[in-house]
Protein backbone atom coordinates (compact mmCIF):
# COMPACT_ATOMS: atom_id res chain seq x y z
CA UNK A 1 0.00 0.00 0.00
CA UNK A 2 2.70 2.42 1.08
CA UNK A 3 4.46 1.61 -2.22
CA UNK A 4 1.10 2.18 -4.29
CA UNK A 5 0.86 5.87 -2.39
CA UNK A 6 4.58 6.76 -3.02
CA UNK A 7 4.24 5.97 -6.38
CA UNK A 8 1.32 7.93 -6.55
CA UNK A 9 3.02 11.25 -5.34
CA UNK A 10 6.35 10.84 -7.51
CA UNK A 11 3.64 10.33 -10.50
CA UNK A 12 2.44 13.54 -9.39
CA UNK A 13 4.82 15.09 -8.64
CA UNK A 14 6.77 14.58 -12.21
CA UNK A 15 3.71 15.35 -13.89
CA UNK A 16 3.59 19.17 -12.09
CA UNK A 17 7.39 19.64 -12.51
CA UNK A 18 7.47 18.62 -15.82
CA UNK A 19 4.45 19.71 -17.09
CA UNK A 20 4.10 23.34 -16.01
CA UNK A 21 6.47 24.76 -18.33
CA UNK A 22 3.96 26.67 -20.54
CA UNK A 23 5.71 28.23 -23.43
CA UNK A 24 3.28 30.95 -25.29
CA UNK A 25 3.76 30.87 -29.31
CA UNK A 26 4.07 33.96 -30.39
CA UNK A 27 5.20 33.58 -34.27
CA UNK A 28 1.72 33.19 -35.87
CA UNK A 29 1.74 31.59 -39.69
CA UNK A 30 1.23 34.16 -42.83
CA UNK A 31 -0.32 33.24 -45.83
CA UNK A 32 1.67 35.15 -49.08
CA UNK A 33 -1.87 36.47 -49.52
CA UNK A 34 -1.71 38.44 -46.07
CA UNK A 35 2.12 38.79 -46.38
CA UNK A 36 1.51 41.09 -49.68
CA UNK A 37 -1.50 43.14 -47.98
CA UNK A 38 0.74 44.00 -44.87
CA UNK A 39 3.30 45.17 -47.79
CA UNK A 40 0.97 46.77 -49.65
CA UNK A 41 -0.47 48.56 -46.57
CA UNK A 42 3.34 49.51 -45.55
CA UNK A 43 2.98 47.67 -42.42
CA UNK A 44 5.91 46.88 -40.10
CA UNK A 45 6.51 43.65 -38.70
CA UNK A 46 8.79 41.10 -37.82
CA UNK A 47 9.12 38.27 -40.23
CA UNK A 48 10.54 34.17 -39.63
CA UNK A 49 10.94 32.62 -42.84
CA UNK A 50 11.97 28.84 -41.65
CA UNK A 51 10.78 25.94 -40.22
CA UNK A 52 9.05 25.53 -37.11
CA UNK A 53 11.18 23.46 -35.95
CA UNK A 54 14.06 24.93 -36.31
CA UNK A 55 16.47 26.81 -33.60
CA UNK A 56 16.11 30.18 -34.49
CA UNK A 57 12.38 29.69 -34.80
CA UNK A 58 12.68 28.48 -30.50
CA UNK A 59 15.38 31.64 -29.80
CA UNK A 60 12.79 34.33 -31.46
CA UNK A 61 9.83 32.17 -29.94
CA UNK A 62 11.73 33.01 -26.73
CA UNK A 63 12.52 36.27 -27.29
CA UNK A 64 9.69 37.49 -28.16
CA UNK A 65 7.57 35.90 -25.22
CA UNK A 66 10.14 38.06 -22.80
CA UNK A 67 9.37 41.27 -25.23
CA UNK A 68 5.21 40.23 -25.44
CA UNK A 69 5.19 41.16 -28.78
CA UNK A 70 4.16 39.00 -31.84
CA UNK A 71 5.87 38.30 -34.96
CA UNK A 72 4.94 36.18 -38.69
CA UNK A 73 6.54 33.11 -40.18
CA UNK A 74 6.63 32.06 -43.93
CA UNK A 75 7.23 28.54 -44.98
CA UNK A 76 8.95 28.28 -48.55
CA UNK A 77 6.78 24.53 -48.22
CA UNK A 78 3.41 26.53 -47.83
CA UNK A 79 4.12 29.30 -50.80
CA UNK A 80 3.26 27.56 -54.53
CA UNK A 81 5.78 28.26 -57.18
CA UNK A 82 4.65 31.34 -58.51
CA UNK A 83 4.58 33.09 -54.75
CA UNK A 84 7.75 31.46 -54.11
CA UNK A 85 9.47 33.09 -56.84
CA UNK A 86 7.89 36.38 -56.08
CA UNK A 87 8.46 35.94 -52.25
CA UNK A 88 12.42 35.36 -53.08
CA UNK A 89 12.26 38.40 -55.62
CA UNK A 90 11.03 40.89 -52.53
CA UNK A 91 12.94 39.38 -49.59
CA UNK A 92 17.02 38.35 -50.21
CA UNK A 93 17.37 35.54 -47.96
CA UNK A 94 19.10 32.08 -47.65
CA UNK A 95 17.65 29.42 -45.32
CA UNK A 96 16.14 30.53 -41.89
CA UNK A 97 16.35 34.15 -41.57
CA UNK A 98 14.77 36.83 -39.66
CA UNK A 99 13.75 39.79 -40.91
CA UNK A 100 12.60 43.34 -40.00
CA UNK A 101 10.21 44.77 -42.67
CA UNK A 102 9.66 48.78 -42.05
CA UNK A 103 7.05 50.58 -43.65
CA UNK A 104 6.13 47.61 -45.76
CA UNK A 105 9.80 47.09 -47.48
CA UNK A 106 12.86 45.25 -45.56
CA UNK A 107 15.19 48.08 -44.97
CA UNK A 108 18.75 46.00 -45.66
CA UNK A 109 19.89 42.39 -45.67
CA UNK A 110 22.65 43.20 -43.14
CA UNK A 111 19.27 43.59 -40.42
CA UNK A 112 18.52 40.29 -41.08
CA UNK A 113 18.90 37.45 -38.88
CA UNK A 114 19.70 34.15 -39.36
CA UNK A 115 20.79 30.48 -37.92
CA UNK A 116 22.52 30.66 -34.51
CA UNK A 117 21.56 34.58 -33.36
CA UNK A 118 21.41 34.52 -30.08
CA UNK A 119 18.05 35.94 -27.91
CA UNK A 120 20.13 38.73 -26.85
CA UNK A 121 20.81 39.71 -30.44
CA UNK A 122 17.15 39.54 -31.82
CA UNK A 123 15.95 41.60 -28.46
CA UNK A 124 18.77 44.25 -28.97
CA UNK A 125 17.55 44.52 -33.39
CA UNK A 126 13.77 44.50 -32.12
CA UNK A 127 14.87 47.36 -29.64
CA UNK A 128 17.10 48.94 -32.53
CA UNK A 129 14.07 49.36 -34.24
CA UNK A 130 11.96 50.20 -31.87
CA UNK A 131 9.05 47.23 -32.02
CA UNK A 132 6.39 47.19 -29.44
CA UNK A 133 3.54 45.87 -29.22
CA UNK A 134 0.01 47.79 -30.24
CA UNK A 135 -2.19 44.80 -29.72
CA UNK A 136 -2.42 41.31 -28.63
CA UNK A 137 -2.42 40.28 -32.69
CA UNK A 138 -0.08 42.64 -34.37
CA UNK A 139 3.68 43.58 -33.78
CA UNK A 140 4.72 47.21 -35.24
CA UNK A 141 7.07 49.98 -35.43
CA UNK A 142 6.71 53.30 -33.79
CA UNK A 143 6.71 56.00 -36.20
Amino acid sequence: MKKKILSLVLLVALVLFTGCTVTTNNINKLSYKDYSSKIKNNDSFILYIGEKNSSLYKTLNDALNELNIEGYMINEDDLGDKELLEFRDKINYTGDTIVFIKNGVDPSTLSHLETGATKKEIINTINDFEYIATTSETASVTE
